[in-house]
């Protein structure tokens, strides 16, 4: 290989000088022109034929500029890298791996994040579970089931304890569940004389019991847990298709039901 085929010529000085000076090769002789910079150690640049390239950078080879949707340069291997929209992505940026993400195209009324397990690329997540957005932005409560229920976009609540629980026939024996977190009302026609249970009362729960007397002449036998005026149970209605009204009021500090009644209805 000729001197006359390349020519290398390597200069140095500073950024300010390199940036003045301008290669003017001569006609017919392809020339490389390499610059040490003085005052950025150590930083290597080209010129590519129409500007001066960065080879190296202090720490090593790599992009060592990112702009706007992570356009790289200049630098060794460096060059123009958009990340998508929604995704994530790893980049090397001198030594080190740095994940970087873009979030666009959020759908309307969502949030951005990671609604599936594991990691990746985000996700438009609506709060379908627990809460929804509306159009206004405002959270609201979602349509909830189980003991407590409500319409989506609705404060309004409703639990199941404030209306009429029908606990069926009795037959000999029965158990009423009032459950823990509910205020008890609740039916029972009779089928048999009955002994009954009572359970999941709460501290100052009032509790509500209507006794329908079916074919008549049949008896309730209460637990001790229940205490009535004057210590005397009430003897339910014998008259067919009648109904007695029970009320009870629960102290968990005595364990006990303090009843009250009205019959013959």
């Amino acid at each position: 290989m000729s001197d006359t085929s390349i020519n290398q010529i390597i200069q140095y000085g500073t950024a300010a000088a390199r940036g003045a000076y301008v290669p003017a090769p001569p006609s017919g002789i392809k020339t490389l022109y390499i610059w040490y910079e003085t005052d950025n150690t150590p930083a290597t640049w080209i010129w590519d034929g129409s500007a001066w390239v960065q080879i190296n950078a202090s720490g090593g080879s790599g992009i060592n500029q990112l702009t706007g949707d992570v356009t790289a340069g200049p630098g060794v291997g460096s060059q123009a890298a958009t990340i998508g929209n929604d995704k994530v992505t790893t980049v090397k940026i001198l030594d080190a791996n740095v994940t970087l993400a873009k979030l666009a195209n959020i759908a309307t009324d969502s949030l951005i994040g990671r609604d599936t397990a594991g990691s990746g690329v985000p996700e438009n997540i609506t709060l379908n579970s627990s809460l929804s957005m509306t159009g206004s932005g405002a959270l609201q409560r979602a349509a909830l089931t189980g003991d407590a229920t409500a319409s989506a976009g609705s404060n309004a609540v409703t639990i199941p304890g404030l209306a009429l629980v029908d606990d069926g026939n009795s037959g000999t024996t029965k158990t009423i569940d009032f459950l823990s977190l509910k205020v008890g009302r609740h039916e029972l026609t009779l089928t048999g004389n009955v002994t009954l249970t009572l359970d999941n009362p709460v501290d100052g729960g009032v509790y509500v019991l209507l006794i329908h007397t079916g074919a008549g002449s049949f008896t309730v036998t209460w637990p001790a847990s229940v205490l009535w005026p004057s210590g005397v149970a009430p003897v339910i209605t014998t008259t067919a298709s009648k109904t007695d009204l029970v009320t009870l009021i629960y102290d968990s500090s005595v364990t006990k039901f303090y009843g009250s009644f009205n019959q013959n209805y």
